[in-house]
């Protein structure tokens, strides 16, 4: 069986470095056998922040943007979540 694992950058700001990071992870896992890394850049994604009336523990959603995103996020048995520092430190 292999895993199917989500590699998230998370910042969206146009001057960041979480992509070159990603790339980097992307590289340094690319043989791991019995598994598959998939690259998922938020600023690449179209989903607006609060648009659902529902919380997402609810699983409730009336926009089709959040539908897709579910189930496309629901189809992986892991992540690694690429961050940004805050104030010149992990979040």
């Amino acid at each position: 069986m292999s895993l199917k694992i989500g590699v998230i950058t998370s910042t969206t700001r146009p001057i960041r470095v979480g992509p070159k990071i990603a790339t980097w992870f992307m590289d340094q896992v690319k043989n791991t056998p019995d598994m598959q890394f998939d690259l998922i850049d938020l600023a690449e994604v179209n989903l607006p922040f609060m648009d659902e009336p529902k919380s997402a523990s609810s699983g409730e959603y009336i926009h089709e943007h959040t539908k897709k995103w579910s189930e496309k996020i629901a189809s992986y048995d892991g992540f690694v979540w690429i961050t940004a520092e805050y104030n010149h430190g992990p979040p």
